[in-house]
């Protein structure tokens, strides 16, 4: 995962938890390892046509693909209670 430089940075260890987008259901799960788990992520919009798939934070509680450095992101997740 990426933060940006002009942001504060995130702390690693807050991480880790279920982010979902609510118009998709999307869902990654992040675990304290460092891996993850993703459902209903679509390979729509170019997600992983170039470079593998990315996902990056800006702040706490939101990550995000983002396919075209000069585009908004693609899909944005929100942490979330739920599993």
């Amino acid at each position: 995962m990426l933060a940006s430089g002009c942001t504060p940075p995130v702390d690693p260890e807050k991480l880790p938890g279920v982010y979902r987008d609510e118009e998709t259901d999307g869902r990654i799960a992040l675990d304290a390892d460092g891996t993850f788990s993703a459902t209903h992520i679509s390979m729509d919009g170019g997600l992983g046509m170039v470079g593998g798939i990315q996902l990056y934070t800006e702040e706490e509680g939101e990550v995000y693909f983002r396919t075209d450095p000069d585009a908004p992101p693609s899909l944005v997740l929100t942490r979330t209670t739920a599993s």
